[in-house]
């Protein structure tokens, strides 16, 4: 009998310790989320921004992507992407409100863009997914501090449906051509 209680005894412990044992597995970090999109009531998640300067050309491509400029750049064909490509006539990010205006004869670079392009779900490795072209729409940016922007945009695309979004975030920098 003092075999048996010594065992029941032993195995509450065991239980007690098996029981409170510390959770070693801490989850990992999720990056935070600086930015998204939404078209045909989906949201794509965008978490970086870049300012791509092409100086020969007069013109900054304001990129916002969900695996950053460079690995589309180098069509890194890790993982398919998302990305909304804004072209403006600046040698970089302004602060202000702009309209869509693609017609050369009434353009203003102080209040207009002139391109807008949107990739959803493409995949690299065989050159598929959805490429959209804006036909109207408005992006309004604002510098929060010295290195912060804010980012709205509201664009019609090619199809007919309106694309959504926001950023905020300090954008990378990038000078090419």
């Amino acid at each position: 009998m003092k075999f048996v209680k010594t065992l029941a005894f032993v195995a509450l412990v065991a239980t007690s310790f098996v029981a409170c044992k510390k959770n070693d597995e801490t989850p990992a970090p999720t990056a935070p989320v600086l930015g998204s999109l939404t078209y045909n009531s989906k949201t794509y998640q965008l978490d970086s921004a870049s300012a791509v300067l092409f100086p020969s050309q007069g013109y900054t491509v304001l990129f916002l992507s969900n695996v950053g400029f460079l690995k589309i750049y180098n069509e890194d064909p890790s993982q398919k992407y998302h990305d909304v490509n804004i072209y403006f006539a600046s040698s970089g990010l302004v602060a202000g409100t702009f309209t869509f205006n693609n017609d050369s004869a009434t353009f203003n670079a102080a209040k207009n863009f002139f391109a807008a392009y949107v990739d959803l779900d493409y995949d690299v490795k065989t050159d598929t997914g959805t490429s959209l072209e804006a036909t109207s729409g408005t992006v309004t940016i604002t510098k929060t501090d010295d290195t912060t922007y804010s980012i709205t945009y509201e664009l019609v695309m090619d199809d007919g449906k309106k694309i959504t979004g926001s950023f905020k975030g300090v954008p990378n920098g990038y000078r090419l051509g």
